[in-house]
C-alpha cells in the first residue's frame, strides 16, 4: 500500500491510499469535538480528483452535521473507487484505517454510508481493522436516517399553512433510505410519487406501497416536495426557477450545487430543510450507539436514538421559521453551517 497525503488548509488530514488494483481517499475535515466520524462509501469514480472531491465535501458535511447534533464526534469521510464490496477491499481498508489511526495518530471511525452495510463492516474488523462501527444485533442506521427526514417533512407538513393541498412527497432514490422513507410517508397516508435509476425497482415499490411513479429527469420539477435521496448536487439554479416544488428535504448529502443556491431558493419562496439536519438519523444512531457500547444497536429500537431522531423535528421547525422571519436568514445552509460551525469552534 502507497499513501500519499495532500496538504490543504481546509482539513486536519487528506489521505490517499493506493496500490495496483485499489484506490481510497480518507478526508478528517474536523477532530475538535471528538474522533472523526463518517461513513465508508464506495461507488466508481472517474478519476481521483472526484474521489478526493466527494469525500472532502462529506467530510466536511460530516462535521456540520455531528455538531448540530450534539455529538461529541468529529467529520471524516472515506471515499472508495469501486464497482462491488469484496474481502479484498476489507483488508486493504483495515491496513489503511489503522495506518491513520495509529501511525498518523489522526482518529477516525468509519461506519456504512453508500453500497456499504453492517457485513461490510464485520468484514474490515474481520480483517484486523478496529477503527469501523459494527453493530452485532444487525441493525441498520438506514432506518435511523429515513426517520430524521420522515420528522423533517412532518414539520414541513404544518408548517403555517404553506401546504393547501394535499401533502405531496416526490422520493429520488430508493436505496436504503429512500425505501424505508417511502413505507414511512405512506403508513403517514401522504400522496408519494417515487423514481429511481433502477425502473423496475421503482415500478415495484410503487406498486406496492401505492405510490406513483416519474422518470428520473422528471420527479424533482413536480409539485410539492422534493425528496432528494440519492446523489447531492441536484439542486441548482434550474431547478429553483423552473421546478413547481415548494420545498426540498432530503437524506442526499450536499444537495446544493453552490451556497449561494440557498439564497435563490429563498428568492423563489422554496422552504429547504439542510440535508445535514434532515438526514442526521443515522449518525445519532451511530453516535449513541458507540456511546452505550453498541449494546442496543444502531436501530430504532433504542429509546435515547428513537427520541434524538425525534428532536430534528424541532430542529426543522426552527429552520423554516427562520426562512419566512426576514430577508437575511432566507438561506437555510447558511444559517445551519454558521451554527454548527459556532459548535466546532468554541468545542462543545
Amino acid at each position: 500500500m502507497e499513501y500519499k497525503i495532500l496538504e490543504l488548509d481546509t482539513h486536519e488530514l487528506v489521505l490517499l491510499a493506493y496500490d495496483e488494483d485499489f484506490q481510497a481517499c480518507v478526508a478528517v475535515h474536523s477532530c475538535a469535538l471528538g474522533p472523526a466520524l463518517g461513513g465508508i462509501r464506495m461507488k466508481v469514480y472517474k478519476d481521483s480528483s472526484e474521489m478526493v472531491a466527494d469525500a472532502l465535501r462529506l467530510s466536511e458535511g460530516m462535521s456540520y452535521k455531528n455538531a448540530i447534533s450534539g455529538l461529541t464526534f468529529g467529520g471524516g469521510k472515506v471515499a472508495v473507487s469501486a464497482s462491488h464490496w469484496t474481502k479484498d477491499i476489507a483488508e486493504k481498508l483495515a491496513t489503511v484505517l489503522n495506518y491513520v489511526n495509529e501511525e498518523l495518530e489522526v482518529y477516525y471511525i468509519g461506519a456504512p454510508d453508500m453500497n456499504t452495510d453492517n457485513d461490510c463492516m464485520k468484514d474490515i474488523l474481520d480483517a484486523g481493522g478496529g477503527y469501523c462501527v459494527w453493530d452485532p444485533s444487525g441493525g441498520d442506521c438506514s432506518v435511523a436516517t429515513a426517520y430524521g427526514v420522515f420528522n423533517s417533512l412532518v414539520a414541513l407538513s404544518s408548517f403555517q399553512g404553506k401546504f393547501d393541498k394535499d401533502f405531496t412527497v416526490n422520493i429520488e432514490g430508493l436505496g436504503k433510505v429512500g425505501k424505508e422513507l417511502l413505507k414511512l410517508c405512506s403508513e403517514e397516508g401522504w400522496d408519494v410519487c417515487v423514481t429511481d435509476l433502477d425502473e423496475e425497482l421503482a415500478f415495484s415499490l410503487a406498486g406496492y406501497y401505492g405510490a406513483a411513479y416519474a422518470k428520473p429527469e422528471d420527479l424533482k420539477y413536480l409539485e410539492g416536495v422534493y425528496s432528494p435521496c440519492a446523489l447531492g448536487g441536484t439542486i441548482d439554479k434550474d431547478f429553483v426557477e423552473c421546478s413547481k416544488a415548494n420545498a426540498v428535504c432530503g437524506s442526499a448529502n450536499n444537495q446544493l450545487s453552490n451556497i449561494d443556491i440557498g439564497t435563490l431558493l429563498g428568492l423563489y419562496n422554496k422552504l429547504y430543510i439542510p440535508d445535514f439536519v434532515a438526514s442526521a438519523g443515522g449518525v445519532i444512531a451511530i453516535g449513541v450507539g458507540i456511546g452505550e457500547g453498541l449494546e442496543n444497536g444502531v436501530g430504532l429500537d433504542n429509546p435515547t436514538t428513537k427520541e434524538r431522531v425525534t428532536f430534528i423535528r424541532k430542529q426543522a421547525s426552527a429552520m423554516l421559521l427562520a426562512q419566512t422571519t426576514k430577508m437575511d436568514t432566507r438561506n437555510a445552509q447558511l444559517i445551519a453551517t454558521k451554527a454548527a460551525k459556532e459548535i466546532i469552534e468554541n468545542g462543545k
